[in-house]
């Protein structure tokens, strides 16, 4: 997701006109960090929610309570780099924050989007007992 997030972090700001610097590729550093805080926050609130109750619903109401913390969560960094972007007079500065900009708003993108349905299949993987790595297999189950 953090390579999703790059490409509209460096595709969208090249179509308005924001060219590339030596630098622009570093904004990826940036993602990946907030990329594994998102995904960690989604995760473990659908952990503490009732395993009785169906995975659908369980993934409904995770989402529903991380939805609100990881967009306050990408609005705060987008204003935050704006402001930096605004105030700094630097182009290639300028340019770094830009990719920024758009890179984190295309995190959240992906991150209810892309990141939601593999996190839904692998769910459903492990509530059927299927290995992680070979998801065709089932584990053996061994008596105690």
């Amino acid at each position: 997701s953090t390579i999703m997030a790059g490409g509209v972090g460096v595709g969208l700001p090249t179509v308005f006109g924001v060219p590339l610097t030596m630098q622009s590729p570093l904004f990826l550093a940036l993602l990946l960090s907030a990329v594994v805080d998102q995904s960690i926050i989604q995760v473990h609130i659908f952990d503490n929610h009732n395993p009785a109750e169906t995975l659908e619903k369980r993934l409904a109401e995770a989402t529903s309570h991380a939805a609100k913390t990881i967009s306050l969560d990408c609005l705060t960094s987008m204003c935050a780099f704006l402001g930096c972007a605004l105030v700094i007079d630097l182009p290639v500065v300028e340019h770094f924050l830009v990719n920024l900009i758009f890179g984190t708003a295309g995190l959240w993108m992906v991150q209810f989007t892309f990141f939601l349905g593999l996190f839904a299949l692998d769910e459903h993987r492990r509530e059927a007992g299927r290995m992680d790595c070979c998801c065709c297999r089932s584990r053996a189950v061994q008596g105690v």
